[in-house]
């Protein structure tokens, strides 16, 4: 519960240190496929559009302000009919275009039905229908359903806007002919006016736009189609038809588009946006295609095979799971179907304008996309959405990049956002750079908060040569723990030498649970890279004894096999310290649960001891940034949330902070369904029951004043932030694999990885 949601966050990082890499390369975002590109800045209103009709989803389509459509009834009545309806004025009444009055009983024993019908995005209408057997459903066996579908027959006829009729074809033959799947399914007309008819399974039939046949494709004998047989069919921005299906063995999807020349689905897509899995596909607001899942609606470029965000469905107070279908106008404004939990439909137009237009001066804030955002969202993502919405001045355009190289890049040949997030970035070496603005005089004179509101401990923390980088709403506590009875109660300010006499006095008990050698090397970069690297004069010094004497710790152990867990190595004493994420009063009493006694914060070794902090929301604005005042009133917005129950992190206000403790001491105690508060078997109330693994349990009580005063004792001690820079990280990797392997002694490796870490420091404050 609570404990394995901060090692899930650890772990995050984890694999965000091994697999990110942040150098100053020389290429641009633009330059390779598999780049988010950012948002264009409009905004989007919405306005509720009345159509109360019950629509046939497949039939819907958008040529210019038309939208297309056909009315299966409204639950009382039938009516059959396909109309289109002026977007841009859409309280003048629909156009009926064709209503389906040959519905119904033909000769006996058949009904005629209308199955398909769309327009072929000329303003004409494509109908289809099919003359079937009368057949009982639910008595019907299966040899009787392949019986049905052989008698049916099949035709298909265009009608001009005006009702004449163009051309009206039997097309029974083509949809018997696959004997694996004999029906229709799917129909629709790409840009150049073609027709496409397909079962969604096995076969696509092709007519041109007079209704003559011109091939077929295969779709079970296609090698680019996907693995598990997914498959929705539809029109790309540039009006090439197009299956989009799986990919990676149904981990993500991609497009299959026709090509005539190859009369077949040929050309293949990739690097769609994520949640892809529902969505519609139809042409986008700036030419691309439009896609979009239940959070985000993207636009694809199939030249570069990126993508971008067009907006955010919370923006516009739209759930996004109730989205049935979305498409773009000619202006670029997006029509909306939502399926209510009620039943009824809902018809949405967000209008688009320019936020410029929209009276917004725009604010660009640039990020690094993070590995663990596959299961772990962007926590800013929104705040940025609330701000648009309540900031009568301003607009932020979210810029992305795929790694900090091209961040980098972007910074370096002068493209200056107004703000960025933090996350995966080297701030000193930004500092360094005079790119980073500081803070503090923006905090000194604003009218909503002062210094002595905010944890000092934590400005200073975000403090890099005087200057405030940011400012953090929330944050976490990241140290070491031991067990008071073999660390000593001293909290803070122990050494790398007394971290190794500790080992050598304990020589039953590994220093970390997983007994990993990388994760030595890990956790000395992550927390006292400062002892060993000095960004502002570009000087290392990891040819020193201590650093030897590290990676002759890292030597004693191999590689993590996941057999113990932290908790059982902990409990039972098989480890001397844990690296730990503290974020309440009560992490004192799990942890002393797991020690099994009272705990010390010893802090990671240096010269000083580091007591480190993450915040939570944070951004640096840019000293380059012509809206620097803008960018500081998102610092300020971001300052002002309130602490909630369900918030895992300490608030950087100390007001803030008392509501949290005053929580904390006078919690919401579990009760029974009777609600009755639960106790234990000492008669304590309980707050909260957890299970870190299958055999341990910890249980959480009310906070006690040592509790809340240990809590604060921490934050106080707190002298770093976390500040981690992944390619130095590989650097000492690579250089202490040949110690490690005895090709090299420890002085040797170090002297190596001394010079390549120079060489790096030193291009990288240029």
């Amino acid at each position: 519960m609570k404990m394995d949601m901060k090692h899930g966050i650890l772990a995050a990082a984890l694999v965000t240190a091994g697999l990110c890499m942040a150098a100053c390369g020389k290429k641009s975002v633009e330059d390779e496929p598999g780049i988010v590109t950012g948002s264009n800045a409009y905004v989007y209103t919405p306005k509720q559009i009345s159509l109360n009709v019950d629509v046939q989803i497949d039939s819907l389509s958008v040529e210019g302000s038309r939208l297309y459509y056909f009315e299966t009834g409204d639950g009382l009545e039938s009516t059959n009919r396909f109309a289109c309806l002026d977007l841009e004025n859409p309280e003048t009444a629909p156009l009926c275009l064709y209503e389906a009055k040959d519905d119904g009983m033909t000769e006996e024993g058949y009904e005629n039905k209308t199955i398909n019908i769309f327009s072929n995005q000329a303003g004409e209408v494509i109908v289809i229908t099919r003359q079937a057997p009368v057949i009982d459903e639910e008595t019907a066996s299966e040899s009787d359903w392949i019986n049905w579908h052989t008698e049916c027959s099949y035709i298909m006829k265009k009608i001009t806007e005006d009702g004449k009729e163009v051309f009206s074809v039997d097309i029974t033959g083509y949809i018997l002919s696959d004997t694996e799947a004999p029906y229709l399914q799917h129909a629709f007309a790409d840009g150049e006016g073609r027709l496409f008819l397909t079962n969604g399974i096995s076969s696509v039939w092709i007519f041109d736009g007079d209704g003559k046949y011109l091939h077929d494709c295969k779709l079970s004998q296609n090698s680019l189609l996907g693995e598990l047989g997914l498959m929705r069919f539809g029109i790309l921005g540039d009006g090439r038809a197009v299956i989009e299906t799986d990919t990676d063995g149904g981990t993500s999807m991609k497009f299959v588009a026709y090509d005539a020349g190859k009369k077949d689905f040929t050309e293949v897509y990739t690097n769609l946006p994520p949640d892809m899995w529902w969505t519609k596909i139809g042409k986008g607001p700036n030419g691309g295609t439009l896609c979009y899942g239940t959070k985000t609606v993207y636009e694809y470029d199939c030249n570069t095979q990126t993508y971008m965000k067009i907006l955010h469905w919370e923006e516009c107070d739209i759930e996004g799971e109730s989205v049935k279908y979305a498409a773009a106008l000619g202006d670029g404004s997006i029509i909306v179907l939502c399926d209510k939990e009620n039943g009824q439909k809902e018809w949405v137009l967000l209008k688009r304008v320019e936020a410029a237009d929209a009276g917004k001066t725009i604010l660009t804030l640039a990020r690094v996309v993070q590995d663990y955002e596959s299961f772990h969202p962007w926590e800013l993502e929104s705040q940025v959405i609330k701000f648009n919405r309540e900031s009568e001045t301003y607009w932020i355009e979210v810029k992305e990049y795929q790694d900090t190289e091209a961040f980098y890049y972007d910074i370096l040949a002068g493209n200056i956002p107004d703000m960025f997030d933090p996350a995966g970035i080297n701030k000193r070496m930004l500092v360094e750079k005079g790119v980073i603005e500081d803070m503090n005089p923006y905090l000194e004179n604003s009218s909503t908060l002062k210094r002595e509101d905010l944890f000092e401990s934590v400005l200073d923390a975000y403090t890099i040569d005087g200057t405030l980088c940011s400012i953090p709403p929330f944050f976490w506590i990241e140290t070491l723990f031991g067990k008071s009875a073999v660390v000593g109660e001293q909290a803070g300010g122990w050494t790398v030498e007394e971290m190794l006499k500790l080992v050598e006095e304990h020589e039953d008990m590994s220093l970390f649970y997983t007994e990993d050698r990388e994760q030595i090397l890990y956790f000395f970069i992550q927390y006292c890279s400062d002892d060993y690297v000095d960004w502002e004069n570009g000087n290392c010094y990891f040819d020193s004894e201590e650093f030897c004497n590290i990676l002759e710790l890292a030597s004693r152990y191999g590689e993590y096999d996941g057999k113990v867990t932290e908790a059982k190595a902990l409990t039972e004493g098989k480890a001397l310290v844990s690296r730990q994420l503290i974020n309440h009063p009560t992490d004192w009493q799990v942890l002393e649960s797991l020690f099994g006694g009272p705990v010390t914060a010893v802090g990671f070794p240096g010269n000083a001891g580091t007591t480190v902090v993450q915040g939570m929301d944070d951004i640096c604005i840019c000293a380059g940034s012509t809206n620097k005042e803008g960018a500081w009133c998102f610092v300020e917005f971001l300052l002002a949330q309130e602490w909630k129950v369900d918030n895992i992190n300490i608030p950087i206000r100390r007001s803030a902070y008392d509501v949290m403790i005053e929580d904390a001491i006078n919690p919401q105690y579990m009760c029974n369904e009777a609600g009755n508060v639960i106790h234990d078997e000492r008669g304590i109330p309980l707050v909260e029951i957890g299970y870190r693994d299958g055999w341990w349990e910890y249980r959480i009580y009310a906070s006690t004043e040592e509790e809340v005063d240990s809590l604060t004792e921490l934050i106080n001690q707190i002298d770093g932030v976390l500040d981690f820079d992944s390619e130095l990280y590989q650097i000492i990797l690579e250089e202490a694999a040949s110690f490690f392997e005895g090709q090299k002694t420890a002085k040797e490796a170090a002297q190596i990885i001394q010079g390549r870490a120079e060489v790096f420091v030193k291009e990288n404050i240029k």
